[in-house]
């Protein structure tokens, strides 16, 4: 028996197809957040992060919680501020090396 994911099943490709994922990464202040996230992590407040990027709170506050869900970004409770997941770091990487690739060629 085949234990393989079909395309369709594997959870990622379903979370990367569903409009948000890929929302996230064409939209400029969400890729400046995650940029950002990646070189100061971890556990960074909202207005930290509106303040530095210069992207107003409320668009910080939605974007981040739209990373919440596709599990790019956590938050820390007890420290309160967020932090780039591995998934998050991991996209933002394959993201950047493919854009740097296309450019090149």
């Amino acid at each position: 028996m085949n234990n393989k994911f079909k395309y369709s099943e594997n959870p990622i490709n379903n979370m990367a197809s569903n409009g948000t994922f890929e929302e996230l990464f064409l939209n400029l202040d969400s890729l400046q957040i995650m940029y950002f996230l990646a070189e100061k992590n971890p556990n960074l407040a909202i207005n930290f992060i509106a303040k530095n990027t210069r992207i107003n709170e409320e668009t910080v506050t939605s974007l981040i919680t739209q990373m919440i869900a596709k599990q790019l970004v956590t938050y820390n409770e007890e420290k309160k501020g967020y932090t780039l997941t591995r998934v998050g770091l991991a996209s933002l990487y394959n993201f950047h090396k493919g854009y740097v690739e296309n450019e090149q060629n």
